[in-house]
């Protein structure tokens, strides 16, 4: 069991030294390896393609937001002039009621005291 226990632990050092020289054979030089431009290349692209995806959703999804929350606005506006349009227009009748009210009153009270004092003289 010791002997095969050896054997795994030396096979996975030369698997870790084997990979480190690879890894080392791609980075250093003048160029770098094109397998490894390729695989940068692609992780750059298959990363990117979502990223550009996730900021045009971002957008998006503001702008439906912004124009949700607009015609919120609009439709919290026609029905609050709903509401108030009526209660405007029993207000403006009955300041109208009332200043009609108020001239007849002291065009009456005018009229009648004018008559008094011609009464006087």
């Amino acid at each position: 069991m010791g002997g095969a226990m050896k054997r795994v632990s030396t096979n996975y050092a030369s698997l870790c030294i084997a990979w480190r020289c690879m890894a080392m054979e791609l980075l250093i030089g003048e160029h770098l390896h094109s397998r490894l431009v390729l695989l940068i290349w692609m992780l750059f692209i298959f990363n990117v393609i979502p990223l550009l995806a996730f900021v045009a959703y971002l957008f998006l999804s503001g702008i439906i937001i912004v124009g949700c929350a607009l015609f919120a606005e609009l439709l919290t506006m026609l029905f609050g002039l709903a509401v108030l349009m009526p209660v405007l227009l029993f207000c403006s009748i009955s300041a109208i009621c009332v200043s009609a009210f108020i001239i007849a009153v002291s065009t009456f009270y005018s009229t009648s005291s004018s008559q008094h004092f011609a009464k006087l003289e």
